[in-house]
């Protein structure tokens, strides 16, 4: 087994940056728990939909989808998305 060092330099840094991310956001724009789970109530509608799209098509559904595929569905469960 070797070490390749570009991808774990490139993956360090993108941990990094999204440690960092997180920690700006939580140290200066969240004041309180309306900031957390409404985003301070001033998220445009746009993103509201990417946010309920991305929630649509994540985890659960990608499970719930397998388990339709495996059971009755079959492959015509492929069409879902």
């Amino acid at each position: 087994m070797t070490l390749h060092l570009i991808p774990l330099i490139i993956t360090i840094c993108y941990l990094t940056l999204m440690l960092s991310i997180g920690f700006f956001t939580n140290k200066f724009l969240i004041k309180d728990s309306t900031d957390y789970m409404l985003a301070g109530r001033s998220l445009p509608a746009i993103m509201v939909a990417c946010s309920l799209a991305a929630n649509n098509i994540g985890g659960g559904s990608t499970v719930g989808l397998a388990s339709k595929a495996y059971g009755n569905w079959g492959m015509s469960s492929v069409w879902y998305y």
